[in-house]
This record gives C-alpha cells, sequence and structure tokens, in this order.
C-alpha cells in the first residue's frame, strides 16, 4: 500500500465519483477503481457504498477518512519541508475563492508569487460560500478567502473591508439622491442573488425583520449586472463584485454602511506546508495593493 492510494481514496471521497476522481487524479476511472478495490482488500473492509451514478463512504470509510487524510498531509508537510531544507522552494498551494476575489485579486496574486517563487505552483478552486465551507471542512484547499461574519475566524487574517452597494437601473434615483436606504430598496423590487452568498445583503435586511423573496435568484455575477441594466429590479450587492466593470447600471452606497470583511484563512495549521505559509505570508503583505487594484 503506498501513498497514491491514500490520495486516490481521497479524491474519491470528496469528488464522491469514480469519474471526477479520475479527471482530478489524472488517472484512468478503472485505475481508479482498481486501487481502490486494492485497498479494500487490504484494509479488510468495503470503503465506499456504490452506486450507478455516485460513490459515498460507508461507515468504516467514514471512521478512516480523517486517520488517511491525516497520513496524506504529514507525508507532504514532510516533503516539503525536506525541499526548502535542502534550497528547493517548491509545492503546491490550493486557494479555494468566491468569484469577485478571483477576478479581482486572483491574477495579481498569481502573477507576482510566481516572480518570487517560481517553482510553487498554485491550483485555484472558485466557487461561491458553499463550496468555500465545503472545501474548507474537507481540507481540500490549503488557503481560503472566507467572509469572516460568516465562517469561524480561527486562523483567518483580516485583508479587507468590502463595502454593500446597491446596483440599480439607469433611471433610479434614492430618496435622498445619494445613498439607497432600507426605505428605497423595499419598495423595489430586489433581485437575489443564489446561495450562501447572498448572505451579506440577506443580513442587511435582517436588521429590519424584512424577508425578501425574489423572482430571480441569480449566481453569476455578471448576470446579477445584465438583469438590473434591463430594469427589472434593483441588486445588494459587494462593492468588489462590480469593482473594474464596465457598466451601465448606477452604483449608491448602502445607509446605515454595512461591509463584507474579508480574510484569507489557513485552513489546516497543524500540517501548514513552507509553501502555503510562504503564499499566506505574501497575501497578507499585500493586503494594502490588493485593496487599491
Amino acid at each position: 500500500m503506498n501513498f497514491n492510494s491514500y490520495d486516490i481514496f481521497l479524491a474519491v471521497a470528496e469528488e464522491k465519483s469514480f469519474l471526477k476522481a479520475s479527471e482530478r487524479m489524472h488517472l484512468t476511472p478503472s485505475a481508479i477503481s482498481r486501487s481502490i478495490s486494492t485497498l479494500e482488500e487490504r484494509l479488510g473492509a468495503q470503503l465506499f457504498n456504490r452506486a450507478k451514478k455516485t460513490v459515498n463512504l460507508t461507515n468504516f470509510g467514514r471512521i478512516i477518512f480523517p486517520m488517511i487524510q491525516d497520513i496524506v498531509y504529514r507525508e507532504s508537510t514532510l516533503l516539503q519541508s525536506v525541499d526548502f531544507m535542502m534550497g528547493k522552494e517548491s509545492g503546491n498551494v490550493c486557494i479555494g475563492t468566491f468569484s469577485s476575489a478571483c477576478t479581482n485579486w486572483i491574477p495579481f496574486i498569481v502573477k507576482e508569487f510566481h516572480k518570487m517563487y517560481p517553482e510553487i505552483t498554485i491550483t485555484i478552486f472558485q466557487g461561491d460560500y458553499g463550496d468555500i465551507d465545503k472545501w474548507i471542512s474537507t481540507k481540500t484547499v490549503d488557503l481560503a478567502f472566507v467572509s469572516m461574519k460568516f465562517f469561524p475566524t480561527d486562523n483567518v487574517t483580516k485583508l479587507y473591508d468590502d463595502r454593500l452597494i446597491c446596483l440599480a437601473p439607469p433611471d433610479f434615483v434614492p430618496k435622498n439622491g445619494q445613498t439607497a436606504t432600507y426605505e428605497d430598496l423595499k419598495s423595489n423590487t430586489i433581485i437575489g442573488q443564489h446561495g450562501m452568498d447572498n448572505v451579506e445583503a440577506q443580513h442587511f435586511f435582517d436588521n429590519y425583520g424584512f424577508q425578501f423573496n425574489s423572482d430571480f435568484q441569480i449566481q453569476d455575477d455578471r448576470s446579477l449586472v445584465a438583469m438590473v441594466e434591463s430594469n427589472l429590479g434593483l441588486c445588494v450587492l459587494q462593492d468588489l463584485v462590480v469593482k473594474g466593470m464596465n457598466i451601465s447600471a448606477k452604483i449608491f452606497p448602502i445607509e446605515p454602511e454595512s461591509y463584507r470583511e474579508i480574510g484569507i484563512k489557513i485552513v489546516n495549521p497543524d500540517y501548514c506546508t513552507p509553501a502555503t505559509k510562504l503564499l499566506y505570508d505574501f497575501i497578507v503583505s499585500k493586503a494594502d495593493e490588493l485593496a487599491d487594484l
């Protein structure tokens, strides 16, 4: 039994699919299946319940999952630490990020970090808050951009205050002419953002005891903008979402002010590889530059 079989086990457990695990590991589905079968024979127990389109861990598989995960982390940390002690700054770091941080920050981070550490690769996982929460809980990623109001703040360093804004059609004018208030919002159609990424907006409305139900539940940022530009309603979202976009919609600050606090989180501090620590420190050191992008 080698460490590659452990990696394959974790990939199948996280992807819940031999096919998706094969794509992730760059192996054939049959090779994935053979590796899992061999591991089950070695351990003397079934690890997965196999269905037609998905596979799920058995009770035994769930018990040993964190043990195997721990072995893989220890091995990765050991090998990277040895490389660094030998003067070879190499490795791979996986970052979980939501769309607006990916669009505005990731290109700068990857480009500038690679100038300093060309042998360290960065793998990007982009998704919504729900995806990031899953990647953190399964330790799929090493670092993650998080909203500090809605994720545990242990091992998190704050990077940026991202103000909530009202995105409005070109002909919209708030009552005070400058900022969008709750009174402006409640009297108009609200275009909701699908999934967990709307939690900051919902938190703003919750302060007034107002639960909005939207006919539009849009996930893609650019689609949200298009709906507003088409005069279908208003949208409450974060300033970083529309930063740098060429849009015809109007942008008004929300009153009273409300912010998303964005932080960078070390997902597994007990096994933080040297490469992960280097990238984490780099991102923290560039917080002011990220705010200006």
